[in-house]
């Protein structure tokens, strides 16, 4: 399993991922919470957002390396056994798993990975906090 949540994400909290993340009846050693940032090369944005991948209309490296490669490897993982698959999928922040591409010597910034997610933002940066009344697992909201 892999919990993704995007930097730039002001629609929904990051602490609902948290929880599912941490609650979840999956061993550790087959999880990873993931955290991706925002990078500018050569004048180009890579906007971590709430849709990403779709936030541009051209497919990007963030798109790519962020999203697709590790969906890709996962997948050659679970139905294969793939062991290169599981370093890029669940690497624990193995360099084949968080390192990103650049151009002219510029590198988007690594994947954050960890088996120990904690919120980076207080719950009033989001559209659907943790804490919403709606939410039925609020208790769960760090």
């Amino acid at each position: 399993m892999i919990a993704e949540v995007y930097d730039d994400d002001v629609t929904n909290d990051h602490r609902l991922s948290i929880d599912i993340f941490k609650h979840i009846n999956i061993a550790a050693s087959e999880k990873d919470y993931i955290h991706v940032k925002a990078s500018t090369i050569a004048g180009y944005q890579y906007v971590a957002d709430h849709v990403a991948p779709n936030s541009r209309s051209a497919y990007d490296a963030l798109d790519y390396y962020a999203i697709y490669r590790l969906l890709d490897a996962l997948i050659d993982y679970s139905f294969n056994g793939s062991a290169a698959g599981k370093k890029v999928a669940l690497g624990n922040g193995s360099s084949e798993q968080v390192t990103m591409p650049g151009y002219n010597g510029q590198l988007m910034v690594p994947l954050e990975v960890t088996d120990n997610p904690a919120p980076k933002y207080a719950q009033s940066k989001y559209q659907f906090p943790c804490s919403s009344s709606t939410n039925l697992r609020t208790n769960y909201c760090e």
